[in-house]
């Protein structure tokens, strides 16, 4: 599974999280959003940039370390390629 790929299933669980939880601010007091902080933003899709407004490569645009810190949630020896 390449970065990019890892990335997409973590913003799929975020948004599972989301939906479960019926907003993002419970979600997020309760500790189950995986996100990392730019620029003072919460960033859980990392596809966008931190106003949510712009498409990015998010490697490019918010570096290799908090892509990894990202994705770090998950135990991919748990997911099939």
């Amino acid at each position: 599974m390449t970065l990019s790929e890892k990335v997409k299933e973590v913003v799929i669980l975020n948004e599972m999280i989301i939906d479960d939880y019926g907003s993002y601010e419970e979600a997020m007091q309760d500790g189950q959003i995986a996100y990392f902080d730019f620029k003072g933003q919460n960033i859980i899709n990392p596809f966008f940039d931190e106003t949510g407004a712009n498409s990015v490569d998010p490697v490019e645009y918010y570096g290799h370390d908090n892509i990894e810190r990202f994705i770090s949630v998950i135990n991919w020896d748990n997911f099939q390629e």
